[in-house]
């Protein structure tokens, strides 16, 4: 197995918007009620880093769980990706 990791946009486009988009399609999943302010706070994170923060913010107390979330999240910008691309 293998992984490519495309910070820049150069392989996939993986805008803003797309993370956006993904991250609210996940946290919605999860009944996670992020909204515009709770994601200033994390903007310029690594996605693990957002999902630690949500584990401590609404109290979770679950690496597991955010871990999971951070997966499910980068899993959804593929897809998104693709199906905009």
């Amino acid at each position: 197995m293998a992984a490519i990791f495309d910070l820049d946009g150069l392989l996939l486009n993986t805008d803003p918007e797309i993370w956006l988009e993904s991250m609210h399609q996940v946290a919605s999943a999860y009944q996670i009620p992020i909204s515009t302010e709770l994601l200033r706070h994390t903007r310029g994170l690594r996605i693990k880093e957002v999902t630690q923060f949500w584990n401590q913010y609404f109290g979770w107390k679950d690496d597991a769980k955010a871990q999971k979330i951070a997966e499910e999240i980068v899993d959804a910008v593929i897809f998104n990706t693709h199906q905009k691309g």
